[in-house]
């Protein structure tokens, strides 16, 4: 963090330049992309983990004018990652779960996911419910293509993965009704044709119905009937897009995927109940009864 009178002078000269309607210079600048919780956590993180101010730019305020000597930008959001930046500018894109920004010119963008890597995804749904045979991945958008297929080789039996495309979401259950009797599990992939106000009570009635555990990404949707949860925090998915940063500075290689080190879990043991699925005594994660 900036302290004492150097920090004070950098910011207030980076406040006149903002006032005078001028873009100042910056190695690296924020996009963010929605106004909503998840996204602010994430950008906090990053701010908190680089410890000096990064001029954020927001969409909801218009297209952004982009400084002078600009070498990363940070997006946080799906819209954000998709808008043009400078050519000679890195992108480094989090809290994006269903976009995939593809390499056109200029610097190979670094996509931070909101999944932990597959093999910590698959050892944390066997710790939730070591009794989970066959769990089927439905996914829809291409960003998730190589992780579904990632998943399928991280399994160890007796663990195994079906993985199911959803081509055509507005025809979920159709796809939902292929699984009872193959699997006794399944989990959304994090995306917003499969998951939303109205898809949630989808999964939720079909999983009790049919005694199979509907697993999630984002502790909050345990809260709506998921019997599990597995994914990283929006905190963790800033930090990551944080240290991918430092080291690009730095003149560091930097991969084209990230992913956060540690899942973070929830589960809700009524839910599981309900659908049939025995957690583990040692179950990770925050709990719901």
């Amino acid at each position: 963090m900036m302290s004492g009178l150097p920090g004070l002078l950098s910011l207030c000269a980076w406040a006149f330049v903002q006032a005078a309607g001028a873009s100042p210079p910056a190695a690296v600048v924020a996009v963010l992309g929605s106004e909503l919780t998840p996204y602010q956590e994430a950008l906090s993180a990053f701010q908190e983990r680089l410890g000096r101010p990064v001029p954020v730019y927001r969409l909801r305020d218009g297209e952004p004018r982009w400084p002078a000597g600009l070498r990363v930008v940070a997006a946080f959001g799906g819209k954000a990652a998709r808008i043009p930046i400078p050519g000679q500018a890195r992108l480094v894109y989090a809290m994006a779960p269903a976009t995939w920004v593809k390499h056109h010119r200029g610097p190979r963008p670094v996509k931070i996911y909101l999944l932990p890597p597959p093999r910590a995804a698959m050892d944390a749904v066997a710790a939730i419910n070591p009794g989970t045979r066959g769990l089927a991945v439905l996914w829809t958008s291409e960003a998730h293509r190589q992780y579904v297929r990632e998943l399928e080789e991280s399994a160890k039996a007796p663990l195994w993965i079906l993985p199911v495309r959803v081509e055509a979401p507005e025809e979920l259950p159709r796809y939902l009704r292929t699984l009872p009797g193959r699997v006794d599990s399944f989990w959304v992939m994090p995306d917003p044709l499969l998951v939303d106000s109205e898809t949630l009570p989808i999964y939720r009635e079909f999983a009790w119905a049919n005694g199979l555990a509907f697993l999630a990404t984002g502790a909050e949707l345990t809260r709506h009937g998921a019997a599990a949860s597995v994914g990283v925090s929006a905190r963790a998915c800033g930090e990551a897009a944080a240290r991918a940063v430092e080291s690009i500075l730095a003149g560091e290689e930097v991969p084209e995927r990230v992913f956060p080190p540690d899942p973070e879990t929830a589960v809700n043991a009524g839910s599981s109940r309900r659908s049939g699925w025995e957690m583990g005594e040692r179950s990770p994660g925050a709990k719901l009864p």
